[in-house]
């Protein structure tokens, strides 16, 4: 969040959980197999349980994936809770501070204070640790447990391009994912091309460090289209790349995205949006067939106007975007 803060959406202007359900229901039965809550911050949002439960009961409809990102400061009091309502994958926007060691446990507190100014490095430690301890393997009838944990850090050349190796080096022990981001831009991140780490560069540090025939690639067969996956040879996790800048993925990106204000965005960096609340909410609530027609129209033409990939990097520096905080989905 900037230091100065934002402007707050009014609560009447955001998605109610029926309605994030009701999309929910309306998109799983078009093949969507795989939902994640991020944000801003799912956790602060009331009903968050109950929301969970109804997503849960679309299993029978195909859904396979409920997922959430966090940024894990409230998560570990709520995380047992949630999984046993249906979450299954969890990524973590962790702060990029670690020297390693055998426990997770050494996350810099000062640094951590410094780059999101508050306190709160021990309950984003314990939060890693309970999805570590919720961790299961994908069974083959659904029940409840984390089937993936990752490790969100967005890489940056004056921040912590020197962490690079110590958050590989995670995945020796630990059966998790840890996804490195290229520097995007948005609307006021400050976003330097500079400072941006672009994926090859990042990779061959790696090869350097730890021989090149050791670390192998991992064929997506998940269904993942956005990231670059690789392991080191007998190590427990794994490591992924988001290269968006310097080697977009747009081929193969399969991910649309709503806004917690209902807009309908069909890549993260096209400032295009069409707003599905004013859909659902200007027609008769009695009328669901006639409410889902609409929305089938008006998610049919957003999707198919979706460009076949996005502007480079400089072009992107100088369009008009949300800015990430405020984007969510």
């Amino acid at each position: 969040m900037p230091a100065a803060g934002l402007p707050l959406t009014p609560s009447e202007s955001i998605l109610t959980n029926t309605e994030i359900a009701h999309l929910s229901k309306l998109f799983v039965s078009q093949g969507v197999n795989k939902i994640r809550l991020t944000g801003g911050e799912p956790t602060l949002r009331p009903g968050l349980h109950e929301l969970l439960q109804e997503m849960n009961k679309l299993r029978a409809d195909g859904l396979e994936k409920i997922c959430m990102t966090s940024n894990g400061l409230a998560l570990h009091r709520k995380l047992d809770g949630l999984v046993t309502n249906g979450l299954t994958h969890l990524n973590l926007r962790l702060i990029p501070t670690f020297t390693y060691s055998n426990s997770l446990d050494t996350l810099d507190e000062d640094k951590f204070e410094r780059i999101t100014r508050r306190k709160g490095h021990s309950a984003v430690m314990k939060t890693l640790d309970t999805a570590l301890s919720l961790l299961r393997p994908p069974p083959s009838t659904w029940q409840p447990g984390l089937q993936s944990v990752k490790i969100n850090n967005v890489l940056t050349r004056s921040s912590n391009l020197d962490e690079l190796v110590d958050f590989v080096r995670l995945t020796q022990k630990h059966p998790i994912s840890v996804r490195f981001i290229e520097f995007m831009p948005f609307s006021g991140n400050k976003w330097d091309k500079d400072e941006m780490v672009p994926y090859d560069e990042a990779l061959g540090i790696i090869r350097r460090e730890f021989g090149a025939d050791n670390v192998v690639p991992i064929s997506n067969e998940d269904g993942d289209g956005t990231s670059k996956r690789w392991r080191i040879k007998g190590w427990k996790g794994e490591i992924g790349f988001i290269s968006s800048m310097s080697d977009h993925f747009c081929g193969t990106c399969n991910r649309l995205r709503i806004t917690a204000d209902g807009n309908l965005k069909v890549c993260l960096f096209d400032n295009t949006e069409v707003s599905l609340r004013d859909v659902m909410r200007t027609s008769p609530s009695s009328d669901s067939r006639r409410i889902d027609d609409q929305l089938m129209d008006v998610i049919g033409i957003a999707v198919g106007n979706k460009k076949a990939k996005h502007a480079g990097m400089d072009l992107l520096a100088g369009m008009q975007n949300r800015s990430m905080v405020m984007i969510g989905g």
